[in-house]
């Protein structure tokens, strides 16, 4: 043959396979078309979620696939999720070398077949002549599970009932996917609900246990340095117990504080005529004691009466005090006003030194200390703020943290007659 006559042939083949790849493209394109309404159906529907509705879906769609299953991992085979025409297993599924499951499974990808024997190896209906598996795989590319589909009408499932297969196998993964992570966040809830009630229930308990040992050991404290003639090293021995029991005692009050906020309806509240003026003055008398070294600077203007909550108001002060001496400055003084207006009063605790932003944005937090509270001047839990927020907000008040100046201001707002009250704010 010449070599004219050569390349006549070649490009006649090469025509020839052009008209090929055009007319397989044009059906493509005509298949894919046609699929257009039931994929989009199939995505959309909301009761795709439910894996029974999605098999329905899925064969009213396509008439050619009259059952299928979806198959969840277990240990070493698969148990069936859901299934619509397939026959009930007498227990899981074992995939075996070279079956339908073990392909799918291993292979990552759509598995299509015909041959009886491998059809044997799912419980599909009698007289099934073709099937396809495919793998459920979750976000991380972990196989979930096995979705099967088949027909009795066709030797051979088409692309485009494959692709049906296809988009109910992923929407399929990602309702068992879905369904698994709920699960677990409802057995980590459960378990975190748990261990939080036992946890404030151990607090509540050793907390109200340790009251009675504890004020044994402060009146003997009290009435050795009384009654006890002692001097010298003695005394200031004693005078130290007393003072680490004061703290222990404010420790113990705050614990049980948060317990009763944990546990019950909040902090009770009893509401009596209050003098704040003297109030703070028996407080600052205490703290003087357990702080000689600190200076307390007060301002009193104004009428400081009220009907609050005496005791729980003498815990509040005393916190707030108390935070101001072990983290404000050293050896600088703390400022303590009180401001008596037409409807409310207000207290207002100053140190030198402003709080890191880092640790403002959670000051009111139960159990937060930041990194410069752990040290040797660390005196609480890290409940002294958020003790004091609660107590305030029971009372109709207000509490803010505000930062200017090289200065920590927390200011504290009570009216006089308690109602609902506004929400504690951060540093401006």
């Amino acid at each position: 043959m010449s070599r004219a006559g050569g390349t006549v042939d070649n490009q006649t083949r090469l025509m020839s396979l052009v008209r090929h790849l055009s007319e397989t493209a044009e059906k493509e394109a005509s298949a894919r078309a046609g699929l257009t309404s039931a994929l989009a159906q199939l995505l959309d529907s909301p009761a795709s979620q439910d894996l029974q509705a999605l098999l329905v879906a899925v064969t009213s769609s396509c008439p050619a696939l009259d059952a299928g299953g979806f198959l969840a991992r277990e240990g070493n085979g698969f148990v069936i999720k859901a299934a619509l025409g397939l026959a009930a297993p007498a227990g899981p599924l074992k995939p075996a070398p070279g079956g339908l499951l073990e392909e799918a499974a291993s292979g990552g990808r759509a598995v299509a077949v015909g041959a009886p024997a491998t059809l044997a190896q799912v419980p599909f209906p009698e007289g099934t002549r073709a099937a396809c598996a495919l793998p459920l795989q979750g976000g991380d590319g972990a196989l979930l599970g096995i979705a099967v589909f088949s027909s009795r009408t066709s030797h051979e499932l088409t692309p485009e009932e494959i692709a049906v297969a296809r988009v109910a196998a992923e929407r399929a993964a990602r309702a068992i996917e879905t369904a698994e992570l709920a699960a677990r966040l409802a057995r980590a809830e459960e378990a975190s609900r748990r261990t939080s009630g036992f946890r404030d229930q151990v607090l509540a308990i050793v907390g109200h246990d340790l009251r009675n040992p504890l004020g044994a050991v402060l009146m003997s404290a009290v009435l050795l340095q009384k009654k006890g003639g002692l001097t010298g090293w003695q005394a200031k021995t004693v005078d130290r117990a007393r003072s680490s029991a004061l703290r222990m005692g404010r420790i113990i009050d705050d614990l049980l504080s948060y317990t009763r906020t944990r546990l019950g309806d909040g902090i009770p509240i009893a509401r009596r005529a209050t003098d704040l003026g003297e109030l703070t003055r028996k407080i600052l008398e205490e703290l003087r004691a357990a702080h000689p070294q600190a200076t307390v600077e007060i301002a009193v203007a104004g009428d400081l009466r009220g009907e609050w909550d005496s005791d729980r108001l003498e815990q509040v002060i005393s916190n707030l005090v108390s935070n101001a001496i072990d983290h404000g400055a050293e050896g600088r003084p703390v400022a303590l006003a009180l401001r008596g207006g037409a409807e409310e009063v207000e207290v207002e605790v100053a140190n030198e030194g402003e709080m890191p932003k880092e640790v403002l944005e959670h000051a009111f937090e139960a159990f937060h200390k930041g990194a410069e509270q752990t040290g040797r001047r660390a005196s609480g839990l890290g409940l002294g703020l958020y003790i004091a927020r609660e107590i305030v907000r029971r009372h109709g008040g207000e509490i803010a943290i505000r930062c200017e100046g090289g200065t920590t201001r927390i200011a504290t707002r009570l009216p006089r007659h308690a109602h609902e009250g506004a929400q504690g704010e951060g540093c401006a």
